[in-house]
């Protein structure tokens, strides 16, 4: 695999992660602004 090609799969990835979870983390840390909102999984919840 040529430089030149990483690169652009390096790019893409960058831009995949910025757009899909990046946004879905933002979007779920504004819904869960409240306590109350928050709805852990019950089997993780000792953890927290």
């Amino acid at each position: 695999m040529m430089s030149e090609e990483r690169q652009v799969i390096l790019q893409k990835a960058k831009q995949f992660f910025k757009d899909k979870i990046v946004a879905n983390h933002k979007k779920q840390t504004e819904k869960a602004k409240h306590l109350k909102e928050f709805n852990p999984n019950p089997f993780l919840q000792k953890y927290l």
